[in-house]
């Protein structure tokens, strides 16, 4: 068995201290007997059988070839193990996508539901039959984002429903109080369906909060109208606004 190839090792090159020749020498009789040892441990461990082994040689067991056959076991221990945690890990993946698809299509589902209910609200109410269970009270903002003019502006009025018939009205506070000692800005009737209303303050009255940062406060009230001259109250939002 040629385990070692002579040819595919440096040569010593001559030294003042070594006799490269020698060392050349020796090295083949080492390369010679490492590949008459693998030829040998070759053989016993591969082409004799256990029980005949005492014919060729006073020992009958190889510690050698003991540890390499143990160690070969132990590999495949080790590759068998691997394989069944990557298939128990590949069925838990499949099971984690399975759960994820049929949640995603239940979470579809709820919101498809959602809508169909958002819609059948504003229908029920619209063609007089039974009204939502849950509705909310509308809010108001400015068309210029956090102020609004004391010499005129425009609020626009959202109904958080999308129902565009409910009956507001709106009370003007600066900071939660009504400085108006005639009560003009206090529960302005807004007509049923309208989306906006044009504000206008008396100077008077509220110049002198112009600057301070929310003084403003709008506070909606928002009612039911059944049409028959009864109403149910929803709720007050408050909007707070800076006067320019």
């Amino acid at each position: 068995m040629n385990y070692l190839d002579r040819n595919t090792l440096p040569k010593f090159q001559e030294r003042l201290d070594l006799a490269a020749s020698e060392l050349n020498d020796a090295e083949d009789i080492l390369v010679a007997a490492i590949n008459e040892l693998a030829g040998r441990i070759y053989i016993i461990s591969s082409l004799v059988p256990e029980s005949e082994r005492a014919q060729y040689a006073e020992e009958l067991s190889y510690p050698i070839v003991t540890k390499i056959n143990s160690l070969q076991t132990q590999i495949d221990s080790i590759n068998a193990e691997i394989e069944e945690i990557r298939g128990s890990y590949d069925e838990q993946i499949d099971s984690l996508s399975s759960r994820l698809t049929d949640l995603e299509t239940r979470l579809n589902a709820l919101d498809d539901a959602a809508a169909r209910k958002a819609d059948l609200n504003v229908v029920l109410y619209r063609t007089g039959g039974p009204y939502p269970v849950v509705q909310e009270p509308s809010t108001c903002s400015s068309r210029h984002g956090s102020h609004i003019s004391t010499t005129g502006d425009t609020i626009t009025i959202t109904n958080v429903n999308g129902i565009t018939d409910y009956k507001h009205y709106l009370s003007i506070r600066i900071h939660g109080v009504n400085v108006d000692p005639q009560h003009r800005y206090d529960g302005l009737a807004i007509a049923k369906g309208v989306g906006t209303y044009e504000l206008v303050l008396d100077p008077t009255v509220f110049n002198p909060f112009v600057g301070e940062e929310d003084a403003l406060d709008l506070e909606l009230a928002t009612y039911i109208d059944y049409g028959d001259g009864t109403s149910q109250y929803l709720g007050t939002t408050v909007t707070h606004l800076t006067l320019v």
